[in-house]
């Protein structure tokens, strides 16, 4: 088995592990969000300081396209996402390559926002960078106009999420 095989052996294995190893420490709800700017996909900057002038903003944190739960996750949530695109920002994160997720989305088109983080700078700002794999830990947070973390959720992205963030964003219905 090559390297790069077992690493994603490894890490579609982990969804059915503890959610964080010790070499990890997540920001939490409550926190402040630290303040970044990344280059989008499409082309333009995400810059959260300006973003959040606009309203809350739900920064979703994705190991990569070769994970299955998380292209799955991706699925459900271009459903979820009509109930938060009124009042709420949505950017997916990932340190895969810029033209790799430009190449993913022309198959799998998407309406959010997706930023690549290649050096990890803003996946370590939120203490999610899972160096021993070298991908980020899954994660999604909402970020208050203030920007405090108004939820950090870690668990696995399922319906329960949906209802978060639907709590978290006024969107309930």
């Amino acid at each position: 088995m090559s390297k790069t095989s077992e690493a994603i052996s490894t890490a579609v294995n982990m969804e059915d592990e503890p959610l964080f190893a010790e070499d990890l420490s997540p920001l939490t709800t409550g926190e402040k969000a630290p303040l970044f700017q990344l280059d989008l996909v499409n082309g333009g900057i995400f810059e959260l300081g300006s973003v959040l002038q606009s309203g809350p903003v739900i920064l979703s944190f994705i190991k990569g396209f070769w994970c299955p739960y998380c292209v799955t996750y991706l699925r459900n949530l271009r459903q979820w996402q009509t109930k938060f695109k009124k009042t709420s920002t949505l950017l997916v994160i990932s340190n895969q390559s810029t033209e790799t997720m430009r190449e993913w989305l022309r198959e799998n088109p998407m309406l959010f926002l997706f930023a690549s983080d290649e050096k990890f700078d803003v996946i370590s700002q939120f203490g999610l960078h899972a160096e021993s794999l070298d991908f980020s830990k899954p994660a999604v947070y909402v970020v208050d106009m203030d920007g405090t973390i108004k939820l950090a959720y870690f668990q696995r992205r399922t319906s329960a999420l949906q209802d978060k963030l639907e709590e978290s964003v006024g969107e309930k219905s």
